[in-house]
């Protein structure tokens, strides 16, 4: 199979440099210790994304709760 094609190979040693290089230039060391900051930082992130994903969410039902209401506030006058 062709690299790239469903089910063949694909090389990643060049995306892997590539992502190495990055780290290396934002001054993440290519050792034990850069790697826990690495994964730290990572580790970090995720939560913060899920706090943001979680409110949201929040906010969101709040949201069609209050548009619910408004919905049948409206609509109740009209029934007497």
């Amino acid at each position: 199979m062709a690299e790239g094609d469903a089910g063949g190979e694909t090389d990643t040693g060049g995306q892997h440099e590539t992502i190495r290089e990055f780290l290396i230039g934002l001054g993440y060391k290519n050792d034990a210790a850069g790697e826990r900051r690495f994964t730290g930082a990572i580790e970090s992130a995720t939560l913060k994304a899920n706090l943001l994903a979680t409110a949201l969410e929040d906010m969101a039902r709040k949201g069609a709760d209050v548009a619910g209401g408004l919905a049948w506030a409206t609509m109740r006058p009209s029934c007497s």
